[in-house]
């Protein structure tokens, strides 16, 4: 019954935080500002990598909260109801809420 809610919840997360916002910052941020700027390179590139490889790391917690007991399933906008202490208290959370802080970490750097 909460399989479908988890799912569900993967799917948003997965295709805001990991397919959208990287493709839109990537693009705009490592493609088109430098050619826009006539740059030959990007100014900070270790940061840009280290970006680059946060990803990742974010991506296995997100996706390793969803094998932690039952996994998360209060929908992709983690609204406080479903999110809280009494909607899922399983540690699954804390590593969902855990990556998206690294994704968006990463997201910042690039």
């Amino acid at each position: 019954e909460a399989l479908y809610n988890v799912i569900v919840t993967s799917h948003g997360i997965l295709m805001i935080f990991f397919m959208v916002m990287p493709l839109m910052i990537g693009f705009f941020g490592n493609w088109m500002v430098p050619i826009f700027l006539h740059a030959p390179d990007l100014s900070f590139g270790r940061v840009n990598s280290f970006s680059f490889w946060l990803m990742p790391f974010s991506l296995i917690l997100v996706l390793f909260s969803n094998c932690v007991e039952e996994g998360v399933g209060a929908g992709w906008t983690l609204y406080p109801p479903l999110s809280s202490w009494l909607g899922h208290p399983a540690p699954a959370m804390e590593f969902m809420i855990m990556g998206l802080h690294l994704a968006g970490a990463s997201s910042i750097f690039g």
